[in-house]
Parts: C-alpha cells; sequence; structure tokens
C-alpha cells in the first residue's frame, strides 16, 4: 500500500529565498536611509562651515598678526565648505570677511581677488547691502594702491546703494572715503564738501567713532592749506572724541597730526611732546605704519632743531617700516627727508641722490604735491651745484603742477591760501633766471624773470581779489575760461616732458624745443588771462 506523505523542500532552494529576502530587506533600507545620512552631512558641513566663519571673524576682530593669520585659514576652509553646498550667499559673506583681512594684512591684490569673487556672488543672490560694502571695500583697496580715481569709481558705485539700503551708517563711511580721495587727489575743496557731508551723517546716528576720524580728516585739510589755526580746532574736537571713545590708534593718529600743527608754526619741541606721546600707542596697537609715521615726524622736527644726524637716525627707522609694509606714498615722503637733511648738512650729492629716489615713487603713486615739493627741492641742490639748466627744467615743472593744483581749489579763501604756502617757488624762479641772465645776458632771461615776477605778483592780486569774494571770470566768455584751463593742463604736461628728457640722454636742439615749446604755451595763456581781465566786469569793477 502506498503511504501519501508530503514532498520535503529542497534545502538548497530555501537558502537561496533567504538571502534574496536578506538583499531586498538591506537594499529597502539602505534605499530609506541614504537622503536621511545625506541631510545629516549637509547640516554637519553647514554647522562646521558656520563655525568656522564666526571663529575667524573673530580672529580679524583681536587683530594682532597671529590672529589674521589664523583668520585667513579659517575664511578659506569655511570658503570651500559653502561652496560645496552651494550657498552662494554665505560663500560671499566668507569672501568678503577674507578680503578685510587681506587688507589688514596690506596685501591688496589677495584683498581684490576676494572681494571680485564675492561681488558677482552678492549680485547673483540679490544681496545688495553685501554688494554696496563689498563695492566700498574694492575701492578702499585701490585707495591703498594709489589708483584714486579706480578707488572713486567703486566709491560712487557703492554710495546710491547705501542711500536705497538706508544705511546711513555705510553711506557716511563711503563719503568719508570719497573725501579721502579727493584729499590724496590734490581736489581740497571737493574733499571738504564730502567730509562735511560724512561729519553731518556720523553725528546723526551718534557714530562717534566715526565723526572722530571725519574731524580729523577735516583737520588735516585746513593744515595742508596753511589755516593751521582752524585745524588745530577740529584737530582737539577728533581727539576729545577719541579719549570718549577709548580709540587708542586714533588718538595716536591725532596726537601726530596735532604735533605737525606745531611743527608747521615753528614750535618743535611742542611738537615733539606730542609725537612722543603717540609712539607707545602705535606701539601697543601694534599700527606699524603709523610708528613709521612718527619716527618720520620726529627726524622732521630733529631737523628743523638742527639735529641732522639725530634726523637721520630717525629717518632710517621710518624708511624700514614703511618699506617693510609697501608703503610706497610714505617711503616717497621719508626718502624727501632725508634728502633734506643732507642738503642742510652740506651734503649736496647726497640730497641729490634721496630726492631722486623719491621722485619716481611720488609719481607712480599719483602724489602730485609731493612730486611738486621734491621736484623744487632738486632745482634747489642743482642751483647750489651750478647748474642753472636743469635746475629750471625742475621748477618750471614744479610751478605747473602746483598751478594746477590751485586751479582745482574751489574755495576762494582755501585757493589763497594755498597760494601763499607756495610762493617761494617763484621767488626761487626769478632769482634762477637772474643768475642765468649774468651767464648769458643775450639769452632774454632778464625778460623771462620780469615776466615771472609780475606773473606771481599778478597771481597775488587775483588771489586777494578772490578772496574779497570777486569772482573775475563771471560774465567773461566760457570758451576764454576753458582755454585757460586747457592751456594750464598743457604747460603743466610739457613742464613734466621736459624734466623726464633733461633727466636722460638728449640733444641741445631737442632741450631748446622743448624750452620753446614751453615759453610759448606760458605766453599764450598770459594772454589768455589779459583777456580775461580785460573783458571781467567784476575786475574792471574792482580795479576801477
Amino acid at each position: 500500500m502506498n503511504t501519501c506523505n508530503p514532498q520535503r523542500p529542497n534545502t538548497l532552494y530555501l537558502v537561496s529565498c533567504l538571502i534574496r529576502c536578506a538583499l531586498l530587506l538591506l537594499l529597502t533600507f539602505s534605499l530609506s536611509a541614504a537622503p536621511l545620512a545625506a541631510q545629516t552631512d549637509r547640516t554637519e558641513t553647514r554647522a562646521t562651515a558656520e563655525r568656522l566663519l564666526n571663529e575667524g571673524r573673530q580672529m580679524l576682530k583681536e587683530g594682532s598678526k597671529e590672529s589674521l593669520q589664523q583668520a585667513i585659514q579659517k575664511f578659506e576652509l569655511a570658503q570651500r565648505l559653502f561652496h560645496a553646498l552651494n550657498d552662494s550667499s554665505r560663500e560671499a559673506s566668507t569672501l568678503l570677511s577674507m578680503g578685510v583681512t587681506y587688507i589688514s594684512f596690506s596685501e591688496t591684490q589677495k584683498a581684490l581677488y576676494c572681494f571680485n569673487q564675492a561681488l558677482p556672488l552678492f549680485r547673483a543672490v540679490g544681496d545688495r547691502d553685501g554688494e554696496a560694502v563689498t563695492l566700498s571695500n574694492v575701492g578702499r583697496a585701490y585707495d591703498d594702491l594709489g589708483e584714486l580715481r579706480q578707488a572713486l569709481d567703486y566709491y560712487f558705485q557703492a554710495l546710491p546703494l547705501s542711500r536705497d539700503l538706508g544705511e546711513r551708517g555705510g553711506e557716511a563711511r563711503i563719503l568719508n572715503n570719497i573725501g579721502k580721495a579727493y584729499s590724496a587727489l590734490y581736489e581740497k575743496q571737493k574733499a571738504l564738501d564730502f567730509y562735511q557731508q560724512a561729519l553731518t551723517l556720523r553725528r546723526a546716528v551718534d557714530d562717534r567713532r566715526g565723526e572722530a576720524v571725519t574731524l580729523n580728516n577735516i583737520a588735516g585739510v585746513y593744515a595742508y592749506l596753511g589755516d593751521q589755526q582752524r585745524a588745530l580746532d577740529y584737530y582737539n574736537q577728533a581727539l576729545s572724541l577719541r579719549l570718549a571713545v577709548r580709540d587708542r590708534g586714533g588718538e595716536a593718529t591725532t596726537l601726530s597730526n596735532i604735533g605737525l600743527v606745531y611743527g608747521d608754526l615753528g614750535e618743535q619741541q611742542k611738537a615733539l611732546d606730542y609725537y612722543n606721546q603717540a609712539l607707545p600707542l602705535f606701539r601697543a596697537v601694534g599700527d606699524h605704519d603709523g610708528e613709521a609715521v612718527i619716527f618720520n615726524n620726529i627726524g622732521a622736527a630733529y631737523d628743523h632743531l638742527g639735529e641732522h644726524q639725530k634726523a637721520l637716525d630717525y629717518y632710517g627707522q621710518a624708511l624700514s617700516l614703511r618699506r617693510a609694509i609697501g608703503d610706497r606714498r610714505g617711503e616717497a615722503v621719508t626718502l624727501n627727508n632725508v634728502g633734506r637733511a643732507y642738503d642742510n648738512q652740506g651734503e649736496n650729492q647726497k640730497a641729490l641722490d634721496y630726492y631722486n629716489q623719491s621722485l619716481p615713487l611720488s609719481r607712480a603713486v599719483g602724489d602730485r604735491g609731493g612730486e611738486a615739493g621734491t621736484l623744487g627741492n632738486i632745482a634747489t641742490i642743482e642751483r647750489k651745484l651750478g647748474k642753472f639748466n636743469d635746475a629750471l627744467a625742475h621748477v618750471e615743472a614744479a610751478i605747473a603742477i602746483l598751478e594746477s593744483l590751485r586751479t582745482e581749489i574751489g574755495s576762494q579763501e582755501l585757493r589763497s591760501s594755498f597760494f601763499a604756502t607756495v610762493q617761494g617757488n617763484y621767488e626761487f624762479y626769478v632769482d634762477l633766471l637772474m643768475r642765468l641772465h649774468k651767464q648769458q645776458p643775450a639769452a632774454n632771461y632778464d625778460g623771462k624773470a620780469l615776466h615771472a615776477s609780475e606773473r606771481a605778483r599778478a597771481r597775488s592780486l587775483l588771489e586777494l581779489l578772490t578772496e574779497a569774494g570777486a569772482d573775475i571770470r563771471q560774465g567773461v566768455d566760457s570758451k576764454l575760461v576753458e582755454r585757460e584751463r586747457a592751456l594750464q593742463q598743457q604747460l603743466n604736461a610739457s613742464a613734466r616732458r621736459r624734466v623726464q628728457l633733461l633727466s636722460g640722454p638728449h640733444t641741445d636742439a631737442q632741450a631748446a624745443a622743448s624750452g620753446n615749446e614751453i615759453e610759448n604755451l606760458r605766453t599764450e595763456l598770459q594772454q589768455v588771462e589779459t583777456q580775461i581781465r580785460q573783458t571781467s566786469p567784476r575786475y574792471a569793477a574792482l580795479t576801477q
């Protein structure tokens, strides 16, 4: 009899089923867990990036060399993480902070690279505030590089953005920076206009630290223009505020500037007192630029006191610091001062060597006032060495620059003050022409001397008239006024070309042609100025 038994399952088949089930369960679990793990990773990455960014910003605030280096490392890591997260907004913010840190290091090109990466990111995400701040910082970087016109271009892009956003504090900073750039370009009236706008805003938002900065800047303009009492008034206002907000670096800057004013007034011991108060403050905050300024100023004070070797010692310390931090404008100033110290010691050739080192630096950074001063100093040495023709070329170039700078001062009062500070250049010029006349009686140098003397006297009269509120160009044909301005610019450029020509290999014919070009321009300018006076209703009324 057959027995009906159930069929036993195949063992291999059972194992296979179990494996398939296990794999299916594992796959299902993996698919459900993957997004969760990815989300966890992104959250952790973001938290790490934010932590690095915040730590970097804290180190930036500390401001020491070591903390700034650490800040850069933090920002670099944070920027990579935000980039990996495709978070353009936070990446832009990180790049901005990194650029500001590089500015603190005086690594301006690296700062510009960071700002230029940040700018399109801020624009892409519609962050107008970030865009405004970045544009302003790009302007600041170009300012540090001495490219002042380019700096102004970025400041003027940032300004309307800050106004539209209602960021009055940011607007005040931009206005102050615009004033600073115009001041460096020797457009002093424009500088004062923007400083006054910045001052009004800073007082409105109770930004006492910023108010002190702007007061200090206004004082600097008045000091440059020879109004020392007004300069002291503004500096003392700035000093009171800086003491109130415990701004030790700003306090040091203002003390140094007050010392400069007393130095200009001939009170050198009083100037040294202020410098010696400022020096330990600069050292305490690690401000090497400020320290270099103080060394330079102390050197100038000792030079005026007749202690020339002590002056050279301080200038040497200033020069080392300024070269170390890449301050080309400051280096040009100190080199010029070293030249003057050697000049005062009677070491003419050494003086000339240092002046010739200073001149190309002043030109490279666009410091026209510094360039004019150094050209005048070179001419002084060349006159002592009997190189009258070379001295003539240099003093003519200096006068052309100074005349150009004077025409850019809008205020009649300030224009008069500025002219009074450079009157000595005309006296030197006339003296030099008369010396050349003694050497070459038939060359008409005496006629040129008379012309220069009368022109300086006429300029003094015109400045007195304008100081009295008489704009003699009012009512004059605008084409005539524009021609005057164009001729002055041509004369400036021609004088500079003559200096460059005579500084290198040249023929007598080239030198003569260059001199004739300048003389023809000067004659035409005098004719135009005469026409302006003759056709000016105001001038006629005043002289009558």
